[in-house]
């Protein structure tokens, strides 16, 4: 009993966590989502990253007619944006067409939807996010929003710098085979359910990513903690 008292109120607070900023949203805009940017990162899911697209639905008809006949497929929503007649939408009318234009590839094939997710989740999984970085890096700065460094840049500091990342493009595959095989090796010890949920989380999120976002090695980085956990067990 008191397990389950525990696993309830454990589920409740993460419903919660999710359910109050949908809640929040939906008392000023009476939209109930977590994003208004869905559509996009959907579109570049589904139409750019696998090229899957429904020719004879209506909303990628009227996407294509908007292009005047280019082609969407393997194209960034950014630069979509940026094309043809596109260009005139809003963001309110351009970011549900895009959403409809991915549901309806989806509606399409959505066997290979689902395949090519499980293998875009492995493939963030062991990716190297360090190439990535750089690109999120902001050319214009700020002043009231930046914080000056504790410590000053050095030479020496991105020698360092570039050494951890010569580790980690080394030592990152290792782990996560290692944690691979601590979730098999855990699942046969007393506290199973403790490394169970311990890889419940990383698979979720990276499931979770792989269903809605474009490939993207620096998505690895939340579930770093996760992996290293597990990587103990069989070591």
């Amino acid at each position: 009993r008191k397990r389950s008292l525990l696993a309830g109120a454990t589920v409740v607070v993460a419903a919660g966590v999710v359910l109050l900023p949908v809640l929040w949203t939906w008392l000023g805009s009476r939209q109930p989502m977590l994003s208004n940017s869905v559509g996009l990162h959907l579109f570049n899911r589904v139409v750019n990253e696998q090229q899957l697209h429904d020719e004879e639905g209506p909303a990628t008809r009227h996407l294509l007619a908007l292009l005047e006949g280019k082609n969407p497929r393997g194209v960034p929503h950014w630069e979509i944006r940026e094309q043809g007649r596109v260009r005139e939408l809003s963001y309110t009318d351009l970011e549900p067409l895009f959403r409809e234009v991915a549901l309806e590839g989806i509606r399409k094939d959505p066997w290979g939807y689902l395949i090519y997710s499980l293998h875009l989740a492995g493939k963030v999984f062991v990716g190297d996010p360090l190439p990535a970085t750089p690109w999120g890096n902001t050319i214009p700065s700020y002043p009231r929003l930046e914080n000056p460094p504790l410590v000053a840049f050095t030479a020496f500091s991105l020698a360092r710098r570039q050494s951890l990342e010569r580790v980690h493009r080394v030592l990152w595959p290792l782990l996560c085979w290692a944690a691979i095989a601590g979730v098999f090796l855990g699942s046969l010890l007393p506290e199973r359910l403790l490394f169970l949920a311990l890889a419940w989380a990383p698979i979720g999120y990276l499931l979770a990513s792989a269903f809605v976002e474009a490939y993207n090695p620096r998505y690895n980085v939340a579930i770093v903690p996760f992996v290293a956990a597990l990587a103990m067990i069989p070591l």
